[in-house]
């Protein structure tokens, strides 16, 4: 009976925080964007690369074609082993925009962002990274974001282009989920996520809160430790971009590199200094867990009918959720991967919760400690 119980109120209680993912949602894409052009305003746009050689110049061509044309970029080159170096060079030869490469002393995409943000002249921060592709209309889109002052940091939309196959389908739909979540939090006020792909923020908020000081030493979450960086020294100035031609396109990784991705973004949460993160990351694990233990004990045991209603529930919660979020991004729906999802995420959750704690990724040929700090190692292949 107490099992019984136990499911109940956690499923009644995810259910609520669906809704509640729902209600942000809606409030962050029915926001209203300026229509004014901050043509007075320079950008920057950085981008942080390590052996991208191969992709790094169809991204370099997509910004020659925006409609924006007060901006700079900068690619800093995080010790390459390939010709990413010589791919910018040429580029910079050639491009109608100011293009230079940034080579920083220390290894690490924080210390390379921080190196390329030293050399900005630009008044407002746009990053992305290597392997990304954006439209045309990317930073005219995020500039009408900062026509009010008080917006500090947007945080924008990305998705994983499929390649046809059922691995890149799974991770895309995967991938929406954090991004509407992210999104859905900042809508709630209390900002939890966001990706380093497409972010923006004022480059004096950023030397103003401290750039990435405090959490230096740890390999990922330049993007999570700085949004809510700024969201606690500005409450309400953290943005979700709702123009969908903003939206950054990014590939599927192969299966190995995905479990040493997630298992880094994973073993961010015991640094979580903020409750609403460090609750949100306690929070699904445990609901997980307990799915995957606590429910089954309780269906064997004959109590179902309350677990089964709230379970059809969390379903078309999470449907009408994903569903709208794709809609945005532009990623189609497949009740195929929607449907493998629903079965295979809790086991998902609940093993990345425990072996971030306990195996040590390897990213681009850095071996991660569990203290989260970058090693390079030339025993590792690079990506």
């Amino acid at each position: 009976m107490q099992m019984a119980v136990t499911i109940i109120i956690l499923l009644a209680a995810y259910c609520a925080f669906l809704l509640s993912l729902l209600r942000g949602w809606q409030k962050v894409i029915r926001a209203k964007l300026s229509g004014s052009r901050l043509r007075s305003d320079l950008f920057t746009v950085i981008i942080p690369a390590r052996n991208e050689a191969a992709r790094i110049g169809g991204l370099l061509d997509d910004i020659a074609a925006q409609q924006y044309d007060n901006f700079e970029v900068i690619v800093v080159d995080d010790h390459s082993d390939d010709d990413t170096a010589r791919v910018v060079q040429e580029k910079a030869s050639s491009t109608a925009y100011p293009l230079k490469i940034v080579r920083p002393q220390k290894s690490g995409k924080k210390n390379a962002l921080s190196a390329g943000i030293a050399e900005a002249k630009g008044s407002i921060i746009i990053t992305t990274d290597a392997d990304c592709r954006v439209g045309g209309q990317w930073i005219l889109g995020m500039s009408r974001c900062f026509c009010e002052r008080s917006v500090k940091f947007v945080s924008g939309g990305v998705r994983i282009r499929g390649d046809g196959s059922v691995w890149s389908g799974l991770q895309a739909t995967e991938f929406v989920s954090l991004i509407g979540t992210g999104a859905a939090t900042i809508g709630l006020g209390y900002p939890t996520l966001c990706n380093g792909a497409n972010m923006a923020f004022r480059r004096d908020v950023f030397n103003e809160v401290g750039g990435y000081a405090g959490n230096e030493h740890i390999a990922s979450g330049d993007d999570e430790f700085l949004i809510r960086k700024v969201h606690l020294s500005y409450p309400g100035g953290v943005r979700f971009c709702s123009d969908a031609a903003t939206v950054v396109e990014t590939t599927a990784v192969p299966f190995r590199e995905f479990i040493s991705q997630r298992l880094r973004w994973a073993g961010k949460w015991k640094h979580h200094r903020s409750f609403p993160g460090l609750a949100l990351a306690v929070f699904i694990f445990s609901f997980h867990a307990a799915f995957l233990t606590i429910l089954p004990a309780v269906v064997i045991a004959g109590a179902v009918i309350i677990p089964l209603v709230l379970i059809a529930g969390k379903m078309l919660l999470e449907y009408l959720l994903l569903r709208r979020v794709s809609a945005f991004l532009g990623t189609g729906w497949s009740w195929t991967r929607f449907g493998v999802l629903q079965v295979t995420y809790p086991l998902y959750a609940v093993l990345f919760g425990i072996f971030a704690n306990l195996k040590s990724p390897v990213w681009k040929g850095r071996k991660i400690r569990r203290g989260a700090r970058e090693i390079h190692t030339r025993l590792v292949q690079n990506r």
